[in-house]
């Protein structure tokens, strides 16, 4: 997936400083961090949605919501009605859970970068794995100046031959590609009949919130209903 334009829409009536502080700390770790091991998500660029710039039909969306259509989630992604990628935020379930929004904000700006339509694959074996960069490391988070990321797999966790002395992760927390599943993390795949999904040993209780089984890819949002949920365009 090349580089996105990316806008954030505050529909959770923050304060505008908090967005903006958002919008930077979510460029840095895109453009600092993520596009170390992924370089075409190099040129991104966010900005916040105001009055008098609204988003545009070219803008992928990352919406933070007070609540959405689908619960229990902090966060998830689909695409807009003109073809674009957004995320969603639910800042109801980030409060619920005690989990710093900014994490699941950028958790899905990762993952709607590199895999916006949940299209690509790693095959290992009969075995399909989405190629969902943060779910893998889902309890982990990086501290980027005060600023809280999610963390994230790297190429080489999607490729099986690859050596012990690569990082697999943007931490270096994990040591072993696809299909070990991180002490922190949740994996899910396709085995030819259905999707499954395992935990790692360490994952903590409120990051399950991102794996309910009514996620984005198995239950998928009216985006009529979104988007006039969200007033987006």
């Amino acid at each position: 997936m090349p580089s996105l334009k990316i806008v954030v829409i505050n529909e959770a009536s923050l304060a505008q400083a908090e967005v903006d502080a958002f919008v930077a700390g979510a460029a840095a770790w895109v453009t600092g961090k993520l596009a170390q091991f992924w370089p075409e998500v190099a040129g991104t660029t966010l900005r916040a949605a105001t009055p008098t710039a609204p988003p545009s039909d070219d803008e992928a969306q990352l919406v933070i919501a007070p609540n959405t259509t689908l619960a229990n989630s902090l966060g998830y992604h689909d695409w807009t009605g003109s073809g674009q990628p957004t995320g969603i935020v639910e800042m109801d379930a980030c409060r619920t859970y005690n989990q710093p929004w900014t994490i699941p904000g950028t958790h899905e700006i990762g993952e709607m970068l590199i895999n916006p339509q949940l299209a690509d694959y790693t095959y290992v074996g009969s075995f399909a794995y989405p190629k969902e960069i943060c779910d893998p490391v889902t309890s982990d988070r990086m501290d980027i100046n005060g600023f809280l990321a999610a963390n994230a797999v790297t190429p080489a966790w999607f490729n099986q031959m690859a050596g012990a002395d690569a990082q697999f992760d943007l931490l270096g927390n994990v040591h072993a590609p696809i299909p070990q599943i991180p002490k922190g993390g949740w994996v899910e795949w396709w085995d030819g009949s259905g999707w499954q999904n395992a935990w790692g040993s360490e994952i903590t209780p409120d990051m399950m919130a991102y794996m309910n089984t009514r996620r984005g890819r198995r239950h998928r949002m009216r985006l009529g209903h979104a988007r006039w949920r969200f007033n987006t365009k």
